[in-house]
């Protein structure tokens, strides 16, 4: 036998000959070098932070993901609490509402009412060949003097098969 055919299937063995990423898997992304300030106190009309709009080449599977770090300041009204929520919505339509489920909710209590907050969602939908499907990573505060998402990022991820 060929050495370069042995080298081959022992690579095969060794590494596993599992099914292989095909032409059609992609991923889009939006990230931001800068804050976002969130402006809103309304769910229903959030701010957003990053929108990353997608067209499905054929039948498959969108995973979206978003992260930030939020800044939060306290409210005079509530001493050391601050809380906000996120959430990923595929509305295109203004105004951009939180999707309720696919949100959440984070509170916190610090008595120096700074806080900083790590936050990551994820959402997975199926979509349809040429459906156009807009995703958008959204926030709004809740009990906050003021809030900025640093640095949000969001991508969006195709595969045609369940992986």
């Amino acid at each position: 036998m060929n050495a370069k055919i042995i080298v081959t299937i022992v690579a095969a063995l060794t590494f596993g000959v599992g099914p292989a990423a095909d032409a059609t898997d992609w991923a889009d992304f939006s990230q931001s070098n800068t804050f976002v300030t969130v402006t809103s106190e309304n769910p229903r009309d959030a701010t957003v932070l990053r929108t990353v709009t997608v067209v499905c080449p054929v039948k498959g599977y969108l995973i979206a993901q978003a992260e930030s770090v939020f800044n939060l300041t306290q409210s005079s009204f509530f001493s050391g609490r601050g809380s906000f929520q996120h959430s990923l919505t595929l509305d295109s339509v203004a105004p951009i509402a939180w999707d309720p489920e696919h949100e959440h909710l984070i509170s916190r209590y610090d008595p120096d009412g700074v806080m900083f907050i790590p936050a990551s969602i994820q959402r997975i939908v199926s979509c349809t060949a040429g459906q156009s499907v807009t995703v958008n990573y959204v926030a709004s505060r809740i009990v906050a003097g003021f809030t900025q998402a640093l640095q949000p990022k969001l991508s969006v991820d195709f595969f045609d098969k369940r992986i």
